[in-house]
């Protein structure tokens, strides 16, 4: 009974069960992160987000969490300039990659790459220059 009432609470708080009218608007915008490029969704984000703190309502949602996930690595690879011309993208971005509990998840799973690769080379930790080919060297063994 526990693990139904925690899915029914968390399909509450990120698929927005108070009304029908923003579930259609967040898996609509789910959808969309599927459908454009990191590219175009960046460029939809800086015009969406001018009045905004969140892609719908007044709290994350799966659509921030969607957006944010096919965004991050293009986002994280674009120069400087071409960020700070995209003012709302960057802000939203921002807000959301320091949300509590957004990376450690991601930190968790670095952890454990580190964890094979200290085991499959018989080495130390990965200095940052390492560390950016982590996944490709532990797969590779």
């Amino acid at each position: 009974m526990t693990a139904i009432s925690q899915a029914c609470y968390l399909e509450d708080v990120m698929i927005g069960a108070q009304d029908s009218t923003m579930r259609d608007e967040i898996s609509m915008y789910v959808e969309m992160a599927a459908r454009l490029s990191a590219s175009e969704l960046t460029d939809w984000l800086n015009n969406h987000m001018k009045m905004r703190m969140f892609v719908v309502g007044n709290s994350i949602t799966v659509a921030d969490i969607t957006i944010f996930s096919a965004v991050v690595k293009f986002w994280r690879n674009m120069e400087s300039e071409d960020k700070f011309a995209k003012p709302n993208t960057f802000r939203w971005v921002d807000h959301i990659q320091h949300l509590p509990g957004m990376w450690e998840p991601i930190r968790n799973i670095y952890m454990t790459l580190i964890a094979k690769w200290k085991f499959s080379t018989n080495s130390e930790d990965p200095n940052d220059k390492k560390f950016v080919f982590l996944p490709k060297a532990v797969e590779m063994s």
